[in-house]
């Protein structure tokens, strides 16, 4: 029976050392008697229960001793410690001193120590006050009060505190027994000191110290939170080759989860290969998603792959971004003709691949003339199969080719409509007309204008910026403002270089209309004061020539 069930409600907590002229908060003399014999019926019923006694001697309470009592009383004062009731210690301490006479001593403020470990309404600072008082009255902590202080900071961690207990248990010759280098470790842990954690634990173990399990896990979510994957990983590793079950299913979940965002590797790979291809964890598909991204980030197409097939078995919607992911992990291990053979597939299953899923490939092409050979043979290859090649593809191909000069762009794009049943699309020939300002082909880059707009494929802004410069750079500014009326007129906007390009023209020819130019820039909120500038500079060059 807890204790605030028969002592009278509303009563203040009070300090082990005002106990002693507290007056008992009660309106007349018999009605402290019957709370008092409350008390004592309840622990002694308590202690022994309303039953035969073995030894045949008599069940009834008021045959048991007075040292019976105190030993129950004190009992009792350490149970409601341990679970932290704070105000039944502070009761159950003044009936011990007030009322049965005990002067106060180290098992009283031991308890009212320990009682702290509430991780709501206790406080290191309250023991330290604790800790305080004891030393005026006199009373030396013992072994006891000092490990209930280092069990106390393991919940409230203070620093000072742990710092000064631990000095003065080394003075007075104290052992720190293994359970309170628990205790220190978690203080270590709850106070964001992972290395002198990690070093504590070290100590133990060095010193045959067995880690309880609670401390282990406290240490390892820690360095998960914190991203410290490869300290986490080394932790569950050791713990994982010792007893395939000491690791928690929730910690194997937060190690996946957390390690799979952050891109760690090593992490997420031990983790899938331990828990999800045993089918003792089920990832969600956000997991999946980011392991995949991981798997995709270091060119682990084994585990791309693997991935992919857990969503694809789960009925999953395979989208984009999965097949995006899938094709750059063959594309970082240098198997340009299986991320290709990826997009083919997208293109089947009826995803459209955009032109930025298509950039990973411009990249490792663009590294060197065998990569472009090897690309254009795989997507040969792959035409041969009967695979329909996505445009996005054939696109990356002539993006890399630009570099490589306009001949293989133009044998490439006549492929094109063999290779992609859809034909080219606006990025296509806006590619091919960069190319032509890369290569200063006017007559070419006009001409794919005129093709483009043959087989009824509209230009969209990036056309028009890319025709408005190519013109420019040829000195045919004029065709350059018909260009931008004809983007006004379609409602698009022009880009800050195309202006700049006209701005430059104007200013080469003295052209009036470049100051009318430098307005509209600003009025469409191009870079303010930019335009100014440009074209005060462009008249000072063209004052050289």
């Amino acid at each position: 029976m807890p204790l605030s069930d028969v002592w009278p409600k509303g009563r203040t907590s009070y300090s082990a050392s005002r106990l002693v002229n507290t007056p008992i908060d009660c309106e007349t003399e018999g009605s402290k008697t019957v709370a008092i014999e409350h008390i004592h019926q309840a622990l002694l019923h308590e202690i022994r229960p309303a039953e035969s006694a073995p030894d045949g001697r008599s069940d009834d309470p008021s045959t048991f001793s007075s040292s019976d009592l105190d030993d129950s009383l004190y009992e009792r004062l350490y149970t409601v410690a341990s679970n932290g009731q704070l105000e039944d210690v502070d009761e159950l301490v003044r009936h011990l001193h007030h009322d049965r006479g005990h002067p106060l001593n180290g098992r009283m403020y031991g308890a009212r120590i320990l009682a702290n470990i509430n991780a709501h309404r206790g406080s290191a600072a309250k023991v330290a006050t604790l800790l305080q008082e004891m030393k005026d009255e006199g009373i030396p902590p013992d072994t006891g009060t000092y490990h209930h202080i280092l069990e106390v900071l393991a919940v409230h961690p203070d620093y000072l505190l742990r710092g000064q207990v631990l000095e003065e248990m080394r003075r007075n010759w104290i052992d720190v027994s293994p359970a309170g280098l628990h205790c220190v470790a978690a203080g270590l842990v709850r106070d964001g000191q992972l290395e002198l954690a990690l070093d504590a634990i070290e100590n133990m173990r060095r010193e045959g110290v067995d880690i309880a399990p609670w401390l282990h896990n406290l240490i390892v979510y820690s360095l998960l939170d914190r991203e410290e994957f490869d300290e986490a990983l080394r932790m569950i590793k050791s713990e994982h080759q010792i007893d395939d079950r000491s690791v928690s299913p929730n910690m194997w979940h937060r190690l996946l989860d957390l390690a799979s965002r952050a891109l760690h590797h090593q992490a997420v790979v031990y983790a899938w290969r331990h828990r999800v291809e045993k089918h003792h964890l089920i990832p969600s598909d956000g997991i999946c998603l980011n392991v995949l991204d991981t798997a995709s980030r270091h060119g682990d197409a084994d585990l791309a792959t693997d991935v992919f097939r857990l969503l694809a078995s789960r009925g999953t919607i395979l989208e984009l971004q999965h097949y995006e992911a899938l094709s750059e992990a063959y594309l970082v291990r240098d198997d340009i003709e299986t991320a290709l053979t990826v997009h083919c597939i997208a293109e089947k299953a009826g995803i459209k691949l955009e032109e930025a899923s298509a950039s990973p490939v411009v990249k490792w092409v663009g590294k060197s003339p065998e990569r472009l050979q090897r690309a254009r043979n795989a997507v040969r290859e792959l035409h041969y199969q009967g695979r329909a090649i996505p445009v996005a593809t054939v696109n990356s191909l002539l993006h890399a080719s630009i570099s490589r000069g306009m001949n293989a762009v133009v044998e490439l794009y006549n492929t094109l409509r063999e290779l992609c049943p859809g034909g080219p699309n606006v990025e296509t020939f806006n590619l091919l007309i960069l190319g032509c300002i890369w290569s200063s082909r006017l007559r070419l880059g006009l001409h794919w204008h005129s093709e483009m707009l043959a087989v009824k494929i509209e230009p969209n802004a990036e056309t028009y910026n890319r025709l408005i410069e190519l013109v420019c750079r040829h000195g045919n500014y004029e065709d350059g403002f018909q260009l931008l009326d004809e983007m006004k007129e379609k409602k698009f906007q022009p880009s800050q270089r195309a202006y700049l390009q006209l701005l430059e023209r104007c200013a080469y020819a003295r052209d009036e209309r470049a100051w009318p130019l430098v307005e509209e820039m600003e009025r469409v909120g191009h870079s303010k004061g930019l335009a100014r500038k440009k074209l005060e500079a462009f008249l000072e060059q063209s004052n050289h020539y």
